[in-house]
């Protein structure tokens, strides 16, 4: 894994100056499989297929308490929001965290993303376009 690039496409990614689609590229080519966004440590955590990891802080602003359940929908709605281009990652993650998100995991390989909350609730989202 290249620290340098996993920097870049967290800075830029909280910064609105890339989306999801490249950052994933940008990971997939260094060899990330998966990663795991800790919402109340703040930290992103990358991991290899050949078992190596790096950790990043997640330099976010004006971060919300999070919410005591999941509620989905409003997972659903940053989700739909992001997608769309209506907001950047970091009014995304400050949205999911006021749904009760507490972590989330992204599987590069396997195409999806699931979002954790406090009691071990979840949500399953794939990647746009997987059926």
């Amino acid at each position: 894994m290249n620290a340098q690039i996993l920097q870049e496409c967290n800075s830029l990614a909280l910064e609105g100056k890339m989306g999801f689609p490249e950052t994933i590229q940008r990971m997939s080519a260094t060899s990330v499989e998966r990663y795991r966004a800790d919402l109340v440590s703040m930290e992103k955590t990358h991991y290899s297929a050949e078992g190596e990891t790096h950790v990043e802080p997640i330099a976010l602003t004006g971060i919300p308490e999070i919410a005591g359940g999941l509620h989905q929908a409003g997972v659903k709605d940053a989700l739909l929001a992001i997608q769309s281009g209506k907001i950047d990652y970091g009014e995304f993650l400050r949205r999911i965290m006021l749904a009760g998100v507490t972590d989330y995991g992204v599987w590069l390989r396997g195409r999806l993303a699931i979002y954790f909350g406090r009691t071990g609730e979840f949500y399953v989202e794939k990647f746009p376009g997987q059926p």
